[in-house]
């Protein structure tokens, strides 16, 4: 019985046990997604800051190199209207070869400078449109990223309700398991008592059967001594029987003497010496006939009162072991019980 309560104790341990790793388990899964939305909350941020950053640092390229090319175009023009004017005035004519192969590697650097800015134009102007292109882009997975991450958020947000709702089903079964636990541990604590008391019983009942068998040994005894003494007194009757036939043969003997004597008495004087003897002989019987009866009465007074003590005792044994069978009876109904 104790072995089965122990199992049943280390069961309600283990499922408490498995209960608090179920809980553990479930408040780690709630912070795990809380730490994803947090880290979609920042890649989201990043990436929105990252792309207007950039769109931003090209139009701003963008706009400082055509504000460049503007100003160089115009003063690259007015150099060129310059030289066309020089070229087209009579000095210029003038001037001779030297003056005209100077304006026509001015020409030609102008005309290089254009090409370059021309370029470097249109390379920003494909970088501009690179960059809105994936700031488009950016902005589209941006949208994606916020719809999933507002699904996820919103799938976070569901399972965090089912999380706290097994949570809370899990604290409530464990509420009921703990209370099952108490009231099985207060239901094994009056088994327990009941299994000391039922110790206690069976141990008075071997204690009872114990002196049981003391007391059936005991009125063995006194029976054998009563018998002994019954034999004695027996005995002590015989030999009783037997003194008081040989007093009885005395008394007849002293009567026959006392017949003699009388007759003696008229006998002459010489047989006073033989009376006195008789007379001697006489008494000496009759004080043997009276201290054998005294001591024959005083035997039998001593063996009745010895038969009587050990028939008491007897007679208290037999109460005490009939009181005991009955309490042994009762403590056996109350085990069975």
């Amino acid at each position: 019985m104790t072995s089965q309560s122990e199992v049943n104790i280390k069961g309600y341990q283990e499922q408490l046990s498995n209960k608090d790793k179920e809980i553990n388990n479930f408040l780690k899964q709630v912070t795990e997604l809380e730490g994803k939305m947090k880290q979609l909350e920042a890649e989201l941020l990043n990436s929105g800051e990252a792309n207007s950053k950039s769109v931003k640092t090209a139009k701003k390229e963008a706009e400082d190199k055509e504000r460049d090319h503007v100003e160089i175009e115009q003063k690259l023009k007015a150099q060129l209207s310059s030289v066309l004017n020089e070229i087209k005035s009579p000095k210029d004519i003038n001037s001779g070869m030297e003056h005209v192969l100077d304006i026509s590697t001015a020409v030609n650097e102008v005309l290089r400078y254009l090409k370059k800015s021309s370029n470097e134009t249109k390379e920003l102007r494909e970088k501009l449109a690179k960059a809105e292109e994936r700031c488009l882009i950016d902005g589209r997975e941006i949208e994606d990223k916020d719809s999933k991450f507002s699904k996820d958020l919103e799938d976070a947000n569901k399972k965090v309700s089912e999380l706290e709702e097994q949570l809370n089903n899990a604290q409530s079964q464990c509420q009921i398991e703990v209370s099952e636990k108490i009231k099985f541990e207060q239901e094994l604590g009056t088994t327990k008592q009941a299994l000391a008391e039922k110790r206690d019983l069976e141990d008075q009942i071997s204690q009872r059967q114990a002196e049981e068998v003391k007391l059936k040994e005991q009125n063995e005894s006194l029976k054998n001594k009563i018998n002994r003494l019954e034999g004695e007194v027996t005995t002590l009757k015989k030999e009783f029987g037997q003194v008081q036939s040989s007093g009885c043969q005395l008394q007849k003997k002293l009567n026959e003497v006392e017949k003699d004597r009388e007759k003696e008495k008229d006998k002459a004087a010489s047989k006073d010496v033989q009376i006195a003897d008789k007379d001697r002989v006489v008494q000496e019987l009759q004080n043997k006939l009276h201290e054998t009866r005294k001591k024959l009465q005083d035997e039998e007074a001593k063996s009745q009162a010895e038969a009587k003590s050990y028939s008491e005792q007897l007679k208290m044994g037999e109460d005490e072991q009939e009181v005991l069978e009955k309490q042994i009876t009762s403590l056996t109904a109350e085990i069975a019980q």
